[in-house]
């Protein structure tokens, strides 16, 4: 982590062309989307340069749901999206940049950048709990 952006990278045990899908196809994101002990439902997925998303994921504390634009869709190495938690206090919108990288053709690199987080406050919007929200999501996409 380097100021305000969160980097992480996992090899996933598939290849680059099902991780891709992983990100932009509904039944695929709804298999595999939001923290381990969430489902998630995707309500919107308009998959285009300014097309909009909107994905709720229903935890036991309730249903949280984050929305956004797509800024980049460079199938199937790079998928970029705005990001945005409705009904949270801060009005805040960060930045994600997912890039794949083939290892070979039955594994690939991912790395997630998430940026312009403006403080660590707040329980929804802190660099931290994204941290521990993507770790935990990826857990779930390294079962494809």
């Amino acid at each position: 982590m380097e100021n305000n952006t969160l980097i992480i990278k996992k090899t996933i045990n598939a290849p680059i062309e099902k991780v891709f899908m992983a990100w932009t196809e509904k039944d695929a994101i709804e298999a595999w989307y939001g923290p381990e002990g969430m489902t998630t439902t995707v309500e919107v997925l308009d998959l285009k340069i300014g097309g909009a998303y909107r994905f709720a994921m229903k935890a036991p504390d309730g249903v949280h749901v984050v929305s956004g634009v797509f800024k980049e869709i460079n199938s199937p190495k790079r998928v970029s999206f705005s990001w945005h938690w409705e009904g949270s206090t801060e009005d805040e919108t960060t930045l994600v940049v997912v890039d794949l990288v083939p290892n070979d053709d039955k594994t690939t690199e991912l790395t997630i950048t998430h940026s312009g987080f403006k403080k660590m406050t707040g329980k929804m919007q802190s660099l931290e709990s994204h941290k521990m929200g993507w770790t935990s999501s990826f857990n779930k996409l390294a079962k494809i």
